[in-house]
């Protein structure tokens, strides 16, 4: 059901629903703040270095938790 007043919240979640079906990780890469950071951190990383860095598993995955926490803390 959309409201008939105020519909931007229902156009907002079509346009993201949207981007993530057509381009996979749209959403990720271009429109949430934490992905287009990391993009852009890996994209400076390649520019600067000439690569990227690899860590250990543990501390890879540590670390990608980081935004999954972000968001569990954003809706509370």
């Amino acid at each position: 059901m959309v409201d008939p007043v105020h519909p931007s919240g229902f156009i907002m979640f079509t346009a993201i629903l949207g981007v993530s079906l057509v381009m996979k990780k749209g959403f990720c890469g271009w429109i949430c703040p934490v992905g287009t950071l990391s993009q852009y951190v890996w994209m400076a990383g390649e520019r600067i270095f000439g690569r990227n860095f690899r860590f250990g598993r543990f501390t890879d995955i540590s670390l990608r938790s980081l935004k999954y926490i972000l968001m569990a803390l954003s809706w509370s």
